[in-house]
Order: C-alpha cells, then structure tokens, then sequence
C-alpha cells in the first residue's frame, strides 16, 4: 500500500532557492531508486517560510531506505537552510483518492486540517460526499484525502486544478463543509504543478 509522508518547514526566503534545488537532487535520486512515485511542494498562503511538501510512496519501507542511502552531505546541506522542521517526517495514508485522468494538473490546493477527535468519521464522510460533488466540477483534475497515521484528527486535503479558475468553483464546497464543523482548524497551502514550486524535469546532475 503506498504511503504519503508529509514535511512541514520555515525555509527564508532567501534560502527558497537553494532549498529548491536540493529537492532537485533528492528526487531525481529518489525516483531513479523506483519509490519515490511523485512529489508537491506547496507555500502557506499566510505565510511565504512556511513550506508544505508532500510525497508518495510505493512503500513506508521504500521511503526509510530512499532516506538512509541519500549521501549524508546532501542531507546535511537541507539542514543548513532549513530554520525549522528538518527531519519530521509524517506519515498519511490515503482515504479516498479520484482522479479525473482527462485533464492535466497544474495547481495545487492543500488544506491540513485538525479535527476533534468526535467528530472524524463524520467528517471523513462528509469529505468523500464532497469528493463526489468536486470532481464534476470543471477544471478539478484530482481530488485527495490523506488521514496521519499516528493521529486520527490530523486529515490532509488535496485537490489539483487544471485550471486557476477552478478554484473558485471549489470555494463553495469547502465553504459548505467548513460550516458544518466550525471548530475544525484549518491551515491552508497553494502551489503549481509543472513550474518553480512543483520541480519540473531538469537535466541530469553528476553525482554528489
């Protein structure tokens, strides 16, 4: 079963672009190793330290051994530009993934939310209903909904536009779903596929 492993961290902005390229480096050694299946990289929309990346795994195991054969001075150089969260790994499992394979990502939405413990299973519910409803709307390419494996009230939303104007369309569901849990806390995150943020292909790097 694949796994999603969430990092939360306080990067400066002027440390942005080296941090950047050291994502480069680690994924094109983590996706030539085959467990690394894609990865999203999203700003806080409050907060431009404040950076959200998101991977998915074949395995939990996949992961652990991408991590222990990265060479020790490429982690080393994350640590040096990372102010805050380096090495805290989280991991999520999928709920309920859909995809509408007929358009191609190209932002991304991320809300990480914290739900009262009474209040999960409705929630989650509530979630996949409006998964339904989402994915007929024009312009959402996909749809995710992420549980912590180690805390049940932790729940990731995910949703890929084709289109920026997706968004708005979007909007109402969550305004929806929102208001019938007032007391879930809610942090948001954007991002783009397939530009700076979301790392596009780029040419072959020698070895460190």
């Amino acid at each position: 079963m694949s796994i999603y492993v969430l990092t939360e961290r306080r990067v400066a902005a002027e440390d942005l672009p080296a941090y950047l390229d050291l994502i480069r480096q680690t994924r094109e050694r983590w996706v030539a190793g085959g467990g690394l299946l894609f990865n999203r990289l999203a700003i806080s929309v409050d907060d431009p330290t404040h950076v959200l990346g998101i991977t998915r795994w074949r395995t939990a195991e996949a992961f652990t051994t991408s991590l222990r054969e990265t060479p020790p001075e490429l982690l080393a150089a994350f640590a040096a530009v990372v102010e805050k969260g380096y090495g805290d790994w989280q991991f999520y499992r999928p709920v309920r993934e859909i995809e509408n394979f007929a358009l191609r990502a190209q932002f991304l939405l991320v809300e990480l939310l914290t739900v009262p413990s009474d209040e999960v299973e409705r929630f989650l519910a509530t979630c996949q209903a409006a998964q339904e409803r989402a994915i007929q709307l024009p312009g959402i390419a996909a749809s995710r909904l992420l549980q912590a494996v180690d805390d049940r009230t932790r729940i990731l939303g995910i949703c890929e536009l084709a289109e920026e104007e997706a968004a708005s369309r979007r909007q109402a569901l969550l305004e929806e779903v929102f208001g019938a849990f007032p007391h879930v806390a809610t942090r948001s995150f954007s991002g783009r596929i397939g530009a700076q943020w979301e790392l596009p292909p780029i040419s072959a790097r020698p070895p460190l």
